[in-house]
């Protein structure tokens, strides 16, 4: 994915959580990946759960805000991305997976909150926020390939 979206790879490399923690995200290839949800087979998966939440209030405006810092089964401020060993174009499911980083880890809070208003999303549905990141970086890379 480095040689076909560098600016996605510095962005993922450079991940921080709303509260500005840094964010360590773990790539890896797994022989089958299944959604828990729908039960239905996956080429790629973004793992980055809620963790704790706490509030900030901007020292300016007085805005109070809710940062959640995200966990992954590979610790705290930690995210993962799983890509299944058979799923032909890895780097472009690699630049998708790494779109709903992208979203998720910063805006987890927001993210939160659709999911509980749409819970039938699944990072994929009309107006998802964490889905148009996903399509813009998977699109970067397809582009990129095609043109070199």
């Amino acid at each position: 994915m480095q040689k076909y979206n560098l600016a996605e790879y510095q962005a993922l490399y450079n991940l921080k959580d709303g509260g500005g923690n840094s964010v360590d995200v773990y790539v890896g290839i797994v022989s089958n990946l299944i959604d828990e949800i729908t039960g239905t087979s996956l080429s790629g998966k973004t793992d980055a759960q809620p963790d704790t939440d706490y509030g900030l209030t901007d020292s300016v405006t007085g805005e109070k805000t809710t940062v959640v810092t995200v966990k992954s089964s590979h610790g705290k401020n930690t995210a993962s991305i799983l890509i299944k060993s058979s799923t032909p174009d890895k780097g472009a499911t690699l630049a998708h997976e790494g779109g709903h980083a992208l979203f998720n880890v910063p805006n987890m809070a927001e993210y939160i909150e659709y999911q509980r208003r749409y819970p039938n999303s699944h990072g994929h549905g009309v107006g998802d926020p964490s889905r148009e990141g996903d399509k813009k970086e998977e699109g970067i890379v397809k582009k990129n390939k095609k043109n070199n």
